[in-house]
């Protein structure tokens, strides 16, 4: 498989579907396995073991190797990278929500990926105020109220992305970053607040993989130059657009 150039994100989206995993599961590591065990309910076990497996297969292309020996190490916060010894400087990050599946893969730019399966919630404004830095506060409520829950899982996904493209997952504060929140305006982090000059090494862009779900990207920008994106869909797997 072509591997992706300079600043290009290659982005695949499937759907991890609704039948067992038996094949998918002779794929996985034993500590992947052991992770699998630990699911309460099956269909959640289910939908891990095939989006690993995806994942796996995907990589074993770009690599031209096995799925079953792509070696995986995982950072302080658990984000997985591959290992050292593979002859790819390839980075990658993978979500699921739901039944659908996003990976996103680098030339060697860091990479983060969200999507959320988009469902009313009942306690909005108080998440809202749990996610979003004062700035964001001030849009949110600027927006009309209809438009307030589309608004605020594209807020999430895009900080969510962003945080995982730097390694860090929750373990960093959703408020020490602002970003944009309409829908109608191009997904771009605005600042970070400890490091100003911070918020201009990275790129956001938005993505709905179909109509009941919110999807971002964040990438890191080489030499300052934009990235730009390609979108296939995952072999194997049930359509899902961008």
């Amino acid at each position: 498989m072509r591997l992706p150039a300079n600043n290009a994100v290659h982005v695949w989206i499937g759907r991890l579907g609704k039948d067992g995993c038996h094949r998918e599961w002779n794929l996985l590591s034993l500590d992947e396995r052991t992770r699998a065990k630990q699911f309460h309910f099956e269909r959640d076990r289910v939908k891990f073991v095939r989006g690993r497996a995806a994942l796996r297969r995907l990589l074993g292309d770009y690599l031209e190797i096995a799925p079953g020996v792509v070696g995986f190490h995982y950072g302080e916060y658990g984000k997985p990278e591959l290992d050292a010894g593979e002859r790819c400087r390839l980075r990658f990050n993978v979500t699921h929500s739901g039944d659908v599946v996003a990976i996103a893969v680098t030339g060697g730019p860091a990479v983060g990926i969200d999507v959320e399966q988009t469902r009313p919630l009942a306690d909005l404004d108080s998440l809202a105020r749990t996610c979003f830095s004062e700035h964001e506060l001030m849009e949110f409520y600027e927006l009309p109220v209809k438009t307030r829950l589309a608004a605020f899982y594209s807020g999430w996904t895009r900080k969510e992305a962003l945080l995982k493209a730097l390694g860090s997952g929750l373990h960093c504060p959703l408020t020490d970053f602002d970003v944009t929140l309409d829908v109608n305006r191009p997904a771009c982090l605005l600042r970070i607040h400890m490091d100003p000059a911070a918020a201009e090494r990275w790129q956001l862009h938005a993505f709905q993989p179909t109509t009941d779900y919110a999807g971002a990207v964040a990438v890191e920008r080489i030499g300052g130059a934009a990235a730009t994106f390609e979108w296939y869909q995952l072999p194997g797997s049930g359509q899902a657009s961008a």
